[in-house]
């Protein structure tokens, strides 16, 4: 495994940045300029229409072809690709609207939990952080997908996502699929082999998956190294990968693809992959072999669902290399079925505190772009490398560009809004600064995208000690069905070594606010890596909601297994678990009663919650303890009420029942005695534990009945107290023995 450039390269590498800072100090002279006209906001002006243009077909490979494919690919040394220097954050100024806060919306709140930016009460430092006192979610089961004695590279690209009952991890060097509880299934080969049908001879790098629960297939991106290079996409053929199963693939080398002339022979570096109802949005930087802005491609979905030909729309210098545009433009992911346009989110090219939105319309279709929609955040700022322990090159952060976009809907409120989060410096307050000292996890949630796009919050997870103080970087976050937000990181610092973190936020949090982080695994050991004179790490985490329970996070991390080892972290992350059922109304039942509806009341303690989804995925279920009772239907009202119909057989057992609540993530909570199997009041027509005048008016309206069927009466004939289906003399003679009952039994 290599793990240093050789001297050629980074003299040759060398040259370059240094030929470039020149070139961008020129820039950064324009950008403070656009800097002091006035920020666009809300609507852009207009759009470009692109051009579709159609390639290839794909190549539909099983999955047993790929794996055994794999031992015929020689078994050499293969390079990292050497890090692309460009000039993002180095010389930008701050937008002049950008508030200097920590969160959004501020409250003037400075005080926080330590390591958390939470601003409920002061807690002490003491050489580490009262973990766990405040996460929202628990984390449940977690294993390794990958070293880099499996990969080969640095760094891994650190990659994952979920299905119905599987996680693939495709990372630099290695493709792996595992079942949940982390069993290695039908595909475990390198990046090359499984692209090899498209990868032209050329290393293959930079992976990114998406599991679309909409088509249920996985879509695969990755490029080659070469430039002018490709850009490769497979599909998988369903949503469980066997050895039987097979995957599509394709590729378009980035310069043929139309859209003018800017990026011929160039390099197409950090691609995205965000995926909705219409297509696929791949971003990237652009090397040639400088940086010369941002270019993005917008796959038709439904060609690469049919096994092509495939058909891409290319926007390129959506930022030009000294003008506004998104930096590393990240494809935004959306499961809504009624999308009608995507949309490409980046930080600004030209300016800190400032994100760049590009609205694609008719992207199924013959797509256009918008005009960039400026969006201003708190004030942001360049990340410091990590000065990890026994680290002698601190651990490379990149700069702050975003690292994944996904649109995700609260089932409660039924709105759909965009997170995202990068890496930014910040001081001992969570202010960013480009003396701070430390490094936090900003993160954002966007709302109302189909009008004028608007800040809804944002937040900072950092470590307020005053020395030594951890270093966050390489953020993703998620947001559940229940509203609930969960964030995986790396961190290190002076007294830490590379490792794994996890945070969230309640749906029920004050706006802005991240409650304390735990460690999902603490570093073992050193990391001395250095690649192109870098002690390279990321380039990315991941962070994901399971789609069929909607509120299991799993995250993603990278952390130093042992000296000079990284390794990835399968975390899920577990939702808070259901509300304790606490009350049923009516808290009565008779023996043979039928379709009875009950209400459940739930008591919600530290988020716990009643929650469902929808058909085809896993749903809430109820249970009474005991036999005899059958819940017919369940109706969710609200995280703390249900309403049941129930059936109790004749037979059943009198008695409290315990009501047990299961949500759809297989969580459990019950309630102890809260319903009463009572022997059945022969005559109680009304069940108001009485047999009387009024029981008599209902049975007289229903005597002399033929057929209880033709009988407008409650469910299951009452009056039909021998229950041979008529209302007659015989029921009359039973009726008038029970009549003038005080008190039933």
């Amino acid at each position: 495994m290599r793990t240093r450039e050789d001297g050629a390269k980074a003299l040759r590498n060398g040259i370059r940045a240094g030929a470039m800072i020149l070139a961008v100090m020129a820039g950064a002279l324009q950008a403070q300029v656009a800097l002091a006209q006035p920020v666009q906001t809300g609507q852009p002006l207009g759009e470009t229409v692109g051009v579709p243009w159609v390639g290839e077909r794909g190549i539909t490979e099983s999955v047993q072809e790929i794996v055994a494919r794999d031992s015929l690919i020689p078994g050499f040394v293969r390079e990292v690709k050497p890090f692309f220097f460009d000039h993002h954050s180095n010389f930008m100024m701050q937008d002049p609207a950008s508030a200097a806060v920590p969160k959004w919306p501020f409250d003037g709140n400075w005080n926080v939990v330590s390591g958390s930016g939470f601003p409920s009460r002061v807690m002490q430092h003491v050489n580490g952080f009262d973990e766990g006192m405040l996460l929202p979610q628990t984390i449940s089961n977690d294993f390794i997908a990958a070293t880099i004695a499996q990969s080969g590279f640095i760094p891994p690209d650190t990659m994952g996502d979920v299905g119905p009952t599987q996680i693939m991890t495709p990372l630099n060097g290695r493709i792996r699929v595992f079942t949940k509880a982390g069993v290695l299934t039908a595909v475990n080969t390198t990046t090359d082999s499984f692209f090899n049908s498209v990868r032209n001879g050329s290393t293959t790098s930079d992976p990114r998956v998406v599991y679309d629960k909409l088509s249920q297939r996985w879509f695969v991106v990755m490029i080659n190294t070469s430039s002018p290079n490709r850009i490769m996409i497979a599909v998988s053929s369903g949503p469980v990968i066997t050895s039987t199963a097979s995957f599509t693939f394709y590729q378009f080398q980035q310069d043929s693809t139309g859209g003018g002339t800017a990026d011929n022979g160039a390099l197409a570096d950090y691609p995205s992959l965000g995926v909705d109802a219409n297509a696929l949005y791949i971003g990237c930087n652009m090397f040639n072999p400088s940086y010369t802005g941002t270019t993005g491609w917008v796959v038709r979905k439904s060609s690469v669902l049919s096994g092509g030909p495939i058909v891409v729309t290319t926007f390129r210098q959506m930022s030009p290399v000294s003008g506004e545009g998104p930096y590393s433009p990240r494809g935004v992911s959306n499961d809504d079925p009624a999308a009608t346009e995507g949309y490409f989110l980046g930080t600004s090219n030209i300016a800190l505190g400032r994100l760049v939105l590009r609205r694609i319309s008719d992207p199924g279709g013959t797509p256009s772009i918008s005009s960039n929609i400026l969006l201003t955040v708190p004030t942001t700022a360049n990340p410091i490398n990590v000065p990890a322990q026994g680290s002698t090159t601190a651990v490379d952060a990149l700069n702050t560009r975003l690292y994944d976009a996904r649109i995700y809907r609260n089932r409660s409120t039924g709105s759909r809004t965009l997170w995202t989060a990068h890496t930014i410096q910040v001081n001992s307050s969570g202010v960013a600064s480009s003396s701070g000292g430390r490094n936090g996890a900003r993160w954002y949630q966007i709302g109302n995208l189909t009008a004028t796009p608007t800040l809804v919050q944002s937040g900072t997870l950092f470590d307020s000690a005053a020395s030594s103080p951890r270093y966050y970087t390489f953020p993703t976050v998620a947001m559940s069905g229940q509203g609930h937000m969960g964030l995986g990181a790396s961190f290190g610092g002076a007294v830490n070594f590379m490792s794994a973190a996890a945070a969230g936020r309640l749906s029920s949090d004050p706006l802005g606010t991240i409650q304390a982080p735990t460690t999902i695994v603490a570093g073992a050991g050193s990391y001395n890596v250095i690649g192109s004179g870098r002690n390279r790490w990321g380039d990315y985490s991941s962070t994901v909601v399971d789609p069929e329970d909607d509120q299991s996070m799993w995250t993603f991390t990278e952390y130093a297994s042992a000296v000079d080892t990284w390794a990835i972290r399968v975390t899920k992350l577990l939702a808070p678990p259901p509300a304790t059922p606490s009350l049923i109304t009516p808290g009565s039942v008779e023996q043979g009663q039928a379709n009875v509806s009950l209400s459940v009341t739930g008591t919600s303690v530290a988020g716990s919650a009643f929650y469902d989804t929808e058909p085809g995925f896993n749903r809430l279920q109820t249970a009474f303890s005991g036999a005899g009772i059958t819940v017919n239907s369940i109706a969710f009202n609200s995280e703390t009420s249900l309403t049941l119909n129930v059936s109790v057989s004749g037979g059943a057992a009198t008695g409290l029942r315990n009501l047990t609540v299961t949500n759809p993530d297989g969580q459990s909570a019950t309630g102890i005695g809260l319903l009463e199997i009572k022997v059945k009041c022969v005559g109680d027509l009304n069940n108001d534990g009485l047999v009387d005048d009024s029981d008599f008016v209902i049975f007289a309206a229903a005597y002399d009945i033929l057929d209880c069927s033709d009988l407008a009466m409650p469910p299951g004939c009452p009056a039909d107290l021998n229950g041979d289906g008529f209302v007659d003399d015989a029921d009359f003679v039973i009726f008038a023995a029970a009549y003038d009952a005080l008190l039933c039994p």
